[in-house]
Order: structure tokens, then sequence, then C-alpha cells
């Protein structure tokens, strides 16, 4: 019997924060998932957000760590910088209820470019000091 392939395990998604993509959740299937302009996934109208920004590394225990790739931009996660190329454990954040989208857990982790949470992204596209910013909810 010929043998068929398996589809990738379906871990999590990324639902984005920014309404200018919409709020189509980004399936994750990949131990492995690069967020940048040239990434797996992509917001390619922030200038903020670099070729290879963020790194999401499935586990085998089901744990999911993030690595800020980016010199140059910045990434935060749950209201935290995180540091260049060092990996973080991504959690729920009871503090991120005041940012939570609609539907969404209320403490879903959150990763931000540029900004460190939903409101000053929202602030610094009204301000025009942002043309695109990107945020994520992880579920």
């Amino acid at each position: 019997m010929p043998k068929r392939d398996r589809q990738p395990e379906h871990w999590g998604s990324l639902v984005p924060h920014n309404s200018m993509h919409g709020r189509r959740p980004v399936p994750l299937s990949s131990r492995t998932v690069v967020i940048g302009k040239e990434g797996d996934v992509r917001a390619p109208s922030n200038p903020h957000l670099s070729r290879h920004h963020i790194r999401l590394e499935r586990e085998g225990d089901g744990n999911v760590y993030a690595t800020h790739l980016s010199v140059l931009n910045s990434t935060w996660l749950n209201g935290k910088r995180l540091e260049h190329d060092r990996r973080t454990l991504v959690e729920p954040c009871a503090g991120n209820a005041p940012y939570s989208l609609s539907g969404e857990a209320p403490d879903a982790p959150l990763l931000f470019v540029s900004v460190p949470n939903a409101a000053s992204a929202r602030a610094a596209c009204e301000e025009r000091k942002l043309n695109g910013w990107g945020g994520w909810a992880l579920r």
C-alpha cells in the first residue's frame, strides 16, 4: 500500500491585530516559523518589520519559544522587550487583557513589532508614526 504524505500537525495560530491585513488566523504547523517581510508569516506594509524579525519554535514538549532576530527593530512579547537572539518562552499573560482581541483569550500571548502593545500601536498609527504596524495574538 502506498504511503500517504502526512500533513503537518497544526499546533497554533497567529491572529493579526492589524485590521489592514484582515483578522484571518495564520495557522502554524512547522516546528519553526519566521515572521518578517521575507518570512513564513508576512506583514509587508510594516516598515518596522525586518526581513526575518521573529522566530517561533515549538519544542517536542509543546512549549513555544520566541527569538528576536532583527538588529534594527524591536520585538515585544506580552509588553516586554525581547533581547536580540535570545530564546524566550511564550506564555499566557493576565496583563494582556486590556489589549486582547474580541473572541480571543484575554491572557493570550501577544507579539508586537516596534511598539509594546495594541494601544501604543493604535496611537502610533493615528499620529502617523507607524504605517502598518504588526501585532499578533498567539493561540
